[in-house]
């Protein structure tokens, strides 16, 4: 009888170990991958100039240092629109894409974007402005986390007004003002530029073109580009290169700045997001200047955003959601403003004490912060693409061919108008 207890017994035992065995060996070989698991790759497509996308570089490997598992892939790509066509190839798609808000409502339609919204909390919600959502919204879905609003903003070479005789100028409040300075710069200083306006999108013609004529070129959704506010500002753009000769005619922004940089040009106008590159490279004394503007007729914002691109496989909505709370949360958007010159868009971070403290050693950052406060978003528009090419040809026109700016904005009103 012991003997056939002590048999039944072993067997018993033997048989509870392997079903032990047997239920726990998956779940530990499971464990065993995860563990042995390298990590994964939460890859970003962007178009970061080469100054700024060092700064995300340290953001995103210290994110990595805090997930070991996940590391932050970086691909550059000269244009949002190379974006947007190598995202409808569905080659190999990002996880994470900083484009212009433009794009938003095609990606969308095209279902290659996830629904932001089921994951943004409501205190990071009414955190930010309700005007930086409505970019980033499509029929009331959100599909992007604002990031980069870049406001523009006056550069100016302290040293060349002083050396022209202006020791106690004061900011101007409209163009002629900026104009007067520009034209005694050029007049001491035969073979230094007076001033540079970039007009290399829609969002620069109309902040031009309204700040100085005080007209609507967006009116009831439509763009006008001929109007006599259009062809006035311009006309003045034109003879401040070829009448008054204190602009260059044709150049690039690079060659621009490298012209600022060097002493050359006086007054510049760019986005807040060169500010930090501008400065720490700059041997003068550097100002910055709100660009002229009334109530009505405020420069516009370019609103650039995270967005997390929908994948068939390998998806890792989570993790790339996490990665964006990082890039907003207060520590790294105060580093990437500092960094950049591109101000954070939380209210808890714009009043932050520790903006407030950095302000009082460094007053030229409170220009691109007053500029995001005040100026106007620039709306999402269809056939952004296709204006935004009719545009710059005119510009070109002008500006470099001296073609009469009528005539070249009426041709250019026409092309628009079959598109609008």
């Amino acid at each position: 009888m012991i003997s056939k207890y002590r048999f039944f017994l072993i067997t018993a035992i033997s048989f509870f170990i392997a079903i032990f065995f047997i239920t726990q060996t998956p779940l530990s070989a499971s464990k065993g991958t995860e563990s042995s698991k390298k990590g994964y790759d939460i890859v970003v497509w962007h178009t970061l100039s080469s100054y700024n996308k060092d700064i995300f570089r340290q953001i995103a490997d210290s994110f990595s240092d805090k997930n070991p598992n996940i590391r932050i892939k970086q691909v550059f790509y000269g244009n949002d629109k190379d974006i947007v066509l190598n995202l409808v190839k569905k080659d190999t798609l990002p996880d994470i894409v900083i484009i212009s808000t433009q794009y938003l409502n095609d990606l969308a339609n095209k279902n290659m974007l996830i629904n932001m919204g089921k994951y943004i909390s409501k205190s990071l919600y009414t955190d930010i402005d309700e005007d930086f959502w409505a970019p980033v919204r499509v029929q009331k879905t959100i599909y992007g986390m604002p990031y980069m609003y870049d406001p523009l903003v006056v550069y100016v070479n302290q040293n060349l007004l002083w050396n022209s005789g202006l020791r106690d100028y004061k900011e101007p409040t409209d163009w002629s003002g900026i104009v007067k300075y520009a034209k005694r710069v050029k007049y001491l200083n035969s073979k230094k530029w007076g001033i540079f306006v970039p007009i290399e999108n829609i969002e620069d013609f109309c902040s031009f073109v309204e700040t100085y004529s005080r007209e609507s070129v967006i009116k009831n959704g439509r763009f006008i580009i001929n109007s006599a506010g259009a062809v006035s500002a311009m006309s003045f753009l034109q003879n401040a290169v070829y009448k008054l000769k204190i602009m260059p005619s044709k150049t690039t922004l690079n060659e621009v700045q490298a012209s600022f940089l060097s002493g050359n040009l006086a007054i510049m106008l760019a986005n807040s997001s060169s500010f930090v590159y501008l400065t720490s490279n700059f041997p003068y004394n550097l100002d910055l200047w709100k660009v002229p503007a009334t109530e009505k007729s405020k420069p516009y914002i370019k609103t650039n955003c995270l967005a997390i691109v929908k994948k068939n496989t390998g998806s890792h909505y989570r993790e790339a959601y996490d990665f964006i709370l990082y890039l907003i949360n207060k520590e790294n958007s105060i580093k990437w403003f500092t960094h950049t010159g591109i101000p954070p868009l939380r209210n808890s971070i714009k009043s932050s004490l520790e903006l407030l403290i950095f302000y009082e050693n460094n007053p030229n950052y409170s220009v691109p912060m007053l500029e995001l406060n005040r100026d106007r978003i620039f709306p999402n528009i269809d056939h952004y693409d296709e204006i935004n090419a009719i545009v710059k040809n005119a510009v070109e026109k002008i500006m470099i061919k001296g073609e009469n700016p009528e005539d070249v904005l009426n041709s250019a009103q026409n092309k628009i108008d079959s598109l609008q």
